[in-house]
């Protein structure tokens, strides 16, 4: 084999230390330019990319880096996660039900209260002036906001407390019901149910 011949200057080339990895074509100093071009040849034969640098690897050809630089892909919600945030967005919506429920009960029992107390004094006060109380429910209207030009009005209620029943105008609460009254002669008495059947919960003078 001469070796003069490729082959043999494939297999009698000198080492080359990588010791200094470039991207590109490395260059060899000393060994001639036909030597260098003969040995670029037969590097690209035995590894194209024997000789260079990850980087300049992933530079070159980046298919060889793809497995190291995957994309971050966006992590989904799953059923369990969805279920559990539809579960609590639920228990939130119900709490704040119940208090705005809770908060309009007790602003209603609060209404309802200062109304049975002004309605008491404004019947006391019809008891002085006339000397006996309003003898029913239907006649409280009447008694105590007289249509009569001239007459004393015991009572300015708020166009909310008025309630039409059968031609009749009543002092409702804030629910919608007729305020309850018994005559007794010598005391009254006043109520509300407060929206329930339970007379336990009914509000009185």
């Amino acid at each position: 084999m001469s070796r003069s011949s490729p082959l043999a200057q494939f297999w009698l080339r000198p080492v080359w230390s990588p010791r200094r990895p470039i991207c590109g074509s490395p260059s060899l100093g000393s060994v001639g330019s036909r030597q260098s071009t003969t040995r670029k040849h037969s590097l690209s034969l035995v590894s194209p990319h024997r000789h260079l640098s990850p980087v300049c690897l992933r530079a070159i050809s980046p298919s060889l880096g793809s497995r190291h630089f995957r994309p971050h892909r966006a992590r989904a919600f799953t059923l369990i996660e969805l279920l559990v945030v539809v579960a609590i967005i639920a228990i939130l919506a119900g709490l704040a039900l119940s208090t705005l429920g809770y908060v309009n009960k007790k602003s209603a029992e609060s209404r309802a209260q200062s109304e049975v107390a002004a309605l008491s004094a404004a019947i006391e006060s019809f008891k002085l002036d006339n000397g006996f109380y309003p003898s029913s429910a239907a006649l409280l209207y009447t008694n105590l906001c007289p249509p009569a030009a001239g007459a004393r009005v015991y009572f300015e209620p708020t166009p909310q407390m008025l309630a039409t029943n059968g031609g009749v105008v009543q002092f409702a609460d804030p629910w919608g019901t007729a305020y309850g009254y018994s005559n007794f002669t010598n005391y009254f008495e006043l109520w509300s149910t407060a929206g329930g059947a339970n007379s336990n919960s009914w509000i009185r003078n």
